[in-house]
């Protein structure tokens, strides 16, 4: 038990290690990625994640500061997170937020200081069930009471289930693990009181976004994607679920 309990800490700290060079790598060109994509995102999460001038946001896996910029532009003070050294500059540069290089699943911040939190597209590259687990808590643990948090990732959809694809590296050996729906609500329940909202996210492939965009223009593709989420279709298809959870 113990020699396993070595091993599968190891295997995590590996994973994390390659994870961390490989982000300092593509930090300079990671953002071009997301021209179209981040449309998307940032409409699916400040729908239902309301931010006030007095927020103080925590937010997790922040990365070079694409989410990070809109939190700023709404108000906001936010201290964005992340262990990559690289992508955390170019965040400072973009949303001149406090940056602070750490894994979240050791917060070096008091108890019950921030009276929001969010994580984007970060929670599935947590390589162990346990390192996810402890990772909420510590977000729990930082978050006023009632204080709510807001979590995206990777959603096992229909198309993934018949390919049997929930966990793998990418490319850049990055490792990924994909959240079915039941699994992604009873990983949130084991942590936080309640969910607030629990919905899929279409965030299609780039080629299909941009010919959407093309034929039918960014605010129809918006309301489009906005239509989808709100009916079965985006837990079945999405390729990513969002919850907004309270302390």
């Amino acid at each position: 038990m113990r020699t396993y309990k070595v091993v599968r800490l190891k295997n995590e700290f590996d994973d994390k290690r390659r994870e961390i060079l490989q982000r300092n790598k593509e930090a300079i060109f990671y953002d071009s990625r997301f021209d179209f994509r981040n449309a998307i995102e940032i409409s699916s999460i400040f729908r239902d994640f309301k931010i006030n001038n007095s927020d103080l946001i925590l937010e997790v896996g922040s990365g070079t500061g694409r989410i990070t910029v809109e939190f700023v532009k709404r108000g906001a003070e936010v201290v964005a997170l992340d262990y990559s050294i690289m992508s955390l500059k170019i965040n400072k540069a973009h949303s001149n937020s406090q940056v602070v290089v750490a894994d979240l699943c050791y917060l070096p911040f008091k108890s019950s200081i921030f009276n929001k939190a969010a994580s984007i597209s970060v929670f599935q590259h947590i390589p162990t069930a346990q390192a996810r687990l402890k990772g909420l808590k510590e977000i729990r643990r930082v978050l006023k009471e009632e204080a709510p948090f807001l979590l995206m990732a990777y959603n096992y959809a229909f198309l993934d289930k018949l390919r049997n694809d929930k966990n793998g590296y990418h490319s850049s050996t990055i490792y990924y693990h994909k959240f079915n729906f039941l699994e992604f609500k009873s990983l949130l329940l084991s942590v936080f009181s309640k969910i607030t909202k629990n919905y899929g996210v279409f965030i299609f492939p780039l080629s299909i976004w941009k010919f959407i965009v093309r034929w039918i223009g960014i605010r129809v593709a918006l309301s489009l994607e906005s239509f989808m989420e709100n009916t079965c279709l985006s837990l079945l298809l999405g390729d990513h679920i969002l919850a907004i959870c309270k302390k």
